[in-house]
């Protein structure tokens, strides 16, 4: 992976993603499964609930962001969805942040957090 210069909390994301076929597969059939036995229905369904409730509050963007990841992350189902992920964290903004950051089309997380540090400068 180095000579990709993937950093090394990114080899598992970023080898899985070279993954095809049967090794997709299984891969996918493997997380869903330690997934379940390790992240019990009520603590998934319980930091969901965090994750909506989740704000801003008088946090900087970049604070925002590394204490969003740190939930999310226990979300499957947003964390996986680049989409619905960026529309999570602009839901969690300041009011004024979020209103301008409305204005946005969602292409991804990175961009939505490129646009809310830009708005917050």
């Amino acid at each position: 992976m180095e000579a990709f210069e993937v950093l090394a909390q990114d080899h598992v994301r970023y080898g899985t993603q070279l993954l095809k076929g049967e090794a997709q597969i299984w891969w996918k059939e493997f997380v869903r499964q330690f997934e379940r036995r390790f992240y019990p229905a009520t603590f998934l369904d319980k930091t969901k609930l965090d994750l909506d409730n989740y704000v801003q509050d008088k946090k900087t963007v970049a604070e925002y962001e590394i204490s969003f990841n740190q939930i999310v992350r226990f979300v499957p189902h947003v964390a996986h969805d680049e989409v619905e992920k960026a529309r999570q964290f602009r839901q969690g903004h300041k009011p004024t942040i979020r209103h301008v950051l409305g204005a946005f089309s969602i292409i991804d997380f990175r961009s939505m957090v490129e646009q809310a540090l830009g708005v917050e400068m």
